[in-house]
């Protein structure tokens, strides 16, 4: 059973996650080294948000649970977008360059509008 706070927790972990991936300008800086602080690539972002916080798993909860449907379907795209376009490996520059990526960086932008928003 998971906590009230475990669960707050992971919503922001899953939250900043996706803010990641849909804030472009910051993945420029990042994946190509040109953040003052802050060194990413295509990969770290991904990996944060399937191995670390496990965004399938928060998809199956957000089923069950969540009473925002206009979210959970949203995030159900992202996932579907994410699956299918990893399979092609790409460098961080590829990624950066890809209309695929950019469809991804807005479904993730819709997804924290509809957070915030509720």
């Amino acid at each position: 059973m998971i906590t009230k706070e475990q669960l707050n927790n992971w919503k922001v972990k899953i939250f900043n996650s996706i803010k990641d991936i849909s804030d472009f300008d910051q993945q420029k800086l990042t994946w190509l080294g040109k953040h003052p602080i802050y060194v990413s690539s295509s990969s770290e972002t991904i990996n944060t948000l399937y191995d670390d916080i496990d965004f399938e798993l928060f998809i199956d909860y957000c089923r069950e649970n969540e009473e925002n449907k206009p979210l959970y379907f949203k995030l159900v795209e992202l996932n579907k977008k994410i699956n299918k376009y990893i399979q092609i490996e790409k460098t961080d520059i590829e990624v950066l360059n890809d209309s695929e990526w950019k469809d991804i960086t807005l479904i993730a932008q819709e997804i924290i509008k509809l957070w915030v928003i509720g």
